[in-house]
């Protein structure tokens, strides 16, 4: 009996292995289980709803930011207009223009200061047509008092204001270098005629035409 049931039991134990092992292969060699996905209409609408959203966040913070922008740049530029910003300092230099051509020999040092003081905060002018007004106003003041009065200490002042207003004098120059433009294509076509005809006497017609042309402006500019 015993050495029956030995056999017995050393035959049962290979057939219980070979089930474990057949267990465990089958186990290792089954499908993962499978993950549920989501229909492709549910994903789609998932996008969607994410888009529209970003949108409506973008909208509403590019809403928030003009809210806060536009009423400062339409107050910006409505204090910046040529209009409004040049009218009330135009009305200012054109009442020390005034002033300055009824003034008396003894006033006129402190209406020329007057006007320096505006062309020094505004930094100039802001037309060229208040640019001449003030300056032919100073100038014909200049001229009305020139050996009555107008000295070293006005002319000095003169010439700041100028350096202010009107650095390269144009609007001093600006009749003599117009005609002297007009005078260029006359005086050309003579130069030619000369030279074409009587060429002996080009060098001669030549310097008088320099002269006719430029030593107006010349004098301006050293003297004026």
């Amino acid at each position: 009996m015993d050495e029956r049931s030995e056999v017995t039991c050393s035959i049962r134990r290979p057939e219980g292995m070979t089930l474990a092992v057949l267990v465990l292969a089958s186990a290792a060699l089954a499908p993962p289980p499978r993950v549920p996905r989501l229909p492709c209409e549910q994903i789609g609408s998932a996008m969607a709803h994410n888009r529209a959203q970003n949108v409506l966040t973008t909208a509403h913070n590019r809403r928030a930011f003009l809210e806060r922008s536009v009423p400062a740049v339409l107050f910006t530029a409505l204090a910046m207009r040529p209009g409004a910003a040049h009218a009330s300092f135009a009305d200012d230099v054109t009442d020390a223009g005034k002033a300055l051509t009824d003034a008396t020999a003894a006033d006129v040092p402190a209406a020329l200061e007057r006007l320096l003081d505006l062309s020094r905060e505004y930094d100039g002018m802001p037309t060229d047509a208040l640019r001449k007004q003030l300056m032919d106003a100073v100038r014909a003041k200049r001229d009305e008092l020139r050996g009555q009065g107008w000295g070293g200490d006005l002319e000095e002042t003169y010439l700041r204001l100028q350096r202010q207003v009107d650095p390269w004098r144009v609007t001093e120059l600006q009749g003599r270098a117009q005609v002297a433009i007009l005078l260029f294509a006359p005086i050309y076509v003579a130069l030619l005629a000369v030279q074409q005809f009587v060429p002996g006497l080009f060098t001669i017609a030549y310097a008088v035409a320099a002269a006719v042309i430029f030593l107006p402006l010349l004098q301006q500019i050293l003297f004026g």
